[in-house]
């Protein structure tokens, strides 16, 4: 396992561990990096030391190399009924979509990004994973509209950002999205 640092100051515990971020701010856990197979575990310790935290914050996620501890993370995320947030500065990829579909409410600040990408095949049945993703996206929104919609426009060499219509005709959000002036 990678070294760990836990820096506490101001409201704020932060850990690192080979390329993550968890910072606990008040009720907020925002999650940033690289999400890997030891993910899983770490952020169920976070919560563990943090029972106060109820909304999970997706701020920069663009690479998973673990999608069973995507999974995994998501069913936390709805099992302790928490809700997931995106900043305007989030953006988020791929695989990490599913953590953000988990949010019992799931809200969106105008600015942020979902984008899908290069997991998706236009031959659904050579898929990284196509049932469990399925299963997984059925279970957080009641189907799989979302994960089929994705299969058909990530593209294999880069990054599809959805439109805020997709992301209301999909149902991803529970509230519209924010707008600061």
């Amino acid at each position: 396992m990678g070294a760990l640092a836990l820096v506490a100051g101001c409201g704020t515990v932060t850990r690192l561990q080979q390329g993550l971020e968890f910072s606990v701010v008040n009720e907020r856990l925002i999650i940033r990096g690289e999400i890997s197979a030891r993910t899983a575990a770490a952020f169920a310790d976070v919560l563990k030391q943090n029972p106060q935290v109820s909304v999970i914050v997706l701020q920069h996620i663009t690479r998973v190399t673990d999608v069973p501890a995507v999974f995994a993370i998501g069913r936390m995320i709805r099992a302790r009924g928490l809700h997931t947030a995106l900043q305007s500065d989030s953006d988020i990829h791929a695989e990490a979509v599913f953590m953000f579909l988990a949010g019992v409410e799931r809200r969106m600040v105008a600015g942020a990004q979902i984008g899908l990408g290069s997991w998706t095949a236009r031959d659904f049945s050579r898929a990284p994973d196509f049932a469990g993703a399925s299963e997984y996206t059925v279970e957080m929104l009641g189907s799989d509209a979302f994960y089929l919609f994705a299969l058909r426009n990530g593209p294999s060499d880069g990054i599809y950002v959805m439109t805020e219509d997709e992301i209301a005709q999909f149902g991803l959000l529970t509230a519209p999205v924010q707008r600061f002036e």
